[in-house]
């Protein structure tokens, strides 16, 4: 891949970095430094730069390049895309509940060391507000609903009630309600 003067320069670069006293050994203790006083505030060292480098200054498409996914199973039984939106809802307000009662399981490395979870609690009821140079975050943990868009056309959709999350065949009739009201006509089940 290298031609050997290029290969020659390359791996007197790599002595420099790594030799005592280098560039590399240099770094290795502001990485260290960093790790103490992030550590002492409850935060992985690369939290903030991620955060604002990565995520907050970056003029890339998030949903590419940084945002976290999910997908979702087929479930046989649910062959209306409504009432499997209304499933996959049901089953994401789940997973906020395990996020906000810290009972979610830490991400772990080869099943030993786990991985700071402290983003999770961000993942819902949180908006990027764009900024000049620099975005900033707004949270609204307390959120009790989801917003559904049809048509180009915005509805608020209540995901809990006094008794807690909604059940989907709720969420399901809300959904419809929503689809009416934007005059999309009624989804038929898909061909499985």
């Amino acid at each position: 891949l290298l031609d050997d003067a290029a290969y020659a320069r390359t791996e007197r670069c790599v002595r420099a970095f790594v030799a005592p006293g280098g560039d590399g050994e240099r770094l290795q203790r502001v990485l260290l430094e960093r790790q103490r006083t992030e550590q002492q505030q409850g935060c992985s060292w690369l939290l903030r730069w991620w955060e604002q480098y990565v995520y907050l200054q970056s003029r890339e498409p998030l949903a590419v390049f940084s945002n976290w996914y999910g997908l979702d199973r087929v479930e046989p039984f649910l062959r209306s895309p409504v009432a499997r939106a209304a499933n996959i809802t049901r089953q994401v307000v789940e997973f906020k509940q395990l996020i906000d009662t810290q009972k979610l399981e830490p991400n772990r490395i080869q099943d030993t060391v786990p991985l700071c979870m402290a983003q999770y609690a961000r993942i819902f009821g949180t908006t990027r507000v764009p900024h000049r140079g620099e975005d900033t975050l707004e949270q609204s943990p307390d959120a009790r609903h989801i917003v559904v868009i049809a048509r180009e056309q915005y509805f608020r959709v209540d995901v809990y009630d006094e008794h807690g999350p909604l059940p989907a065949t709720d969420l399901q009739q809300q959904f419809t309600r929503a689809l009416a009201a934007a005059g999309v006509a009624p989804l038929t089940p898909s061909a499985a």
